[in-house]
């Protein structure tokens, strides 16, 4: 296999794991509920360490630091396991189906590429009675997009041209975090992203 199909494939198992223990716990620990029947493959003094741990001290602590974590994040998206990449053919589909109908795409007053697809992940396309509109998962996001629109039209008018990273989406979300890049993919870094 290669370095790089290796490192996604962990990557997909380890969220998979973190996922399947969280649902472990909001499902049965919470609930005070044993996952036997659903989950025959687990041992019953596996099961007992396993609630234990979850409910030490520790664990409460960074459950409590995870909380707080999860607040921090205003702007969240819908595109489920499958990723910017999943999403990408259904986008395109979207504006084939327009471009048939012959309705204007509202997503053409935005900039292609990365700010584009952050904003699609945070949205809904709703086409009805020969329009299109863009209807948005959350009020911060919707200010987002006009601050998007507002920096591009400006950079335009002044000849200001971005570079990598230093884009109209960073622009508005801030610096990027290192090994993931808002609006392509949350597994692959930077070098993926600006080649």
């Amino acid at each position: 296999m290669k370095t790089v199909g290796f490192k996604q494939v962990m990557k997909r198992t380890a969220k998979s794991w973190r996922t399947h223990k969280s649902n472990l716990v909001c499902n049965y620990i919470a609930k005070g509920l044993e996952p036997f029947e659903l989950h025959p493959y687990i041992e019953q003094k596996d099961w007992a360490e396993f609630v234990k741990l979850k409910q030490s001290e520790a664990a409460q602590e960074e459950s409590t630091k995870g909380k707080v974590l999860r607040e921090k994040n205003m702007h969240n998206h819908h595109m489920g396991s499958s990723g910017y990449e999943g999403k990408l053919a259904k986008w395109e589909e979207e504006d084939r189906k327009l471009d048939a109908l012959g309705i204007p795409n509202p997503w053409d007053e935005y900039p292609d590429g990365r700010p584009r697809y952050w904003l699609r992940a945070r949205s809904t396309l709703e086409i009805s009675e020969g329009t299109a509109r863009i209807r948005w998962n959350q009020e911060s996001t919707k200010r987002v997009a006009e601050q998007i629109i507002e920096k591009q039209h400006h950079a335009e008018s002044s000849g200001i041209s971005w570079v990598r990273e230093q884009d109209v989406l960073t622009s508005c979300l801030g610096p990027e975090q290192p090994g993931q890049v808002h609006g392509v993919s949350s597994y692959k870094g930077w070098k993926h992203a600006w080649p």
